[in-house]
């Protein structure tokens, strides 16, 4: 009786690791694909370059600071960044009506998940989005942030 216990456990155990292995491979692609890049922004008289790539269920960044004001290496400061991103909400309603994407990001280091918001729009740019404050009714949006436009890189 002991062995039939023991072999329906390891059974319900596999078919339970089955589920949870079929239902990631059932999770959301990310729906842009590629890399994207700010452009060199002068800040005084420095420099800065984000770029952000986004692969099937990956999000990576890259900022670089120039002591100079066109972005011509050598850099003296970089920060590179990785993290797996999900879809939090495909449809996303901004504050001025837009539509736009929310990601989750689970950065490497262990951190809290961040949001990522962001308007891909029609000719490939994207823009990014940051919270509102909260409204009197209490509540709070994501607006687009259109002073930063994100344009594709060459493959």
């Amino acid at each position: 009786m002991s062995k039939t216990i023991v072999i329906a456990l390891v059974v319900i155990g596999l078919v339970i690791l089955g589920l949870f292995g079929w239902q990631h491979q059932q999770a959301k692609q990310l729906p842009l694909t590629g890399s994207w890049s700010s452009g060199c922004m002068v800040d005084g008289s420095k420099s800065k370059e984000f770029i952000m790539e986004f692969g099937k269920d990956t999000y990576r960044s890259n900022a670089k600071l120039y002591d100079n004001t066109q972005c011509q290496a050598p850099s003296i400061s970089e920060y590179h960044g990785s993290a797996y991103a999900e879809v939090a909400d495909a449809h996303l309603q901004t504050c001025d009506g837009a539509e736009a994407i929310m990601l989750t990001l689970y950065w490497d280091d262990k951190t809290q998940p961040k949001p990522l918001v962001l308007q891909h729009t029609a000719d490939n740019k994207l823009m990014t989005g940051f919270p509102q404050e909260k409204s009197s009714d209490g509540k709070s949006a994501w607006c687009i942030d259109k002073s930063t436009v994100y344009s594709p890189l060459a493959k």
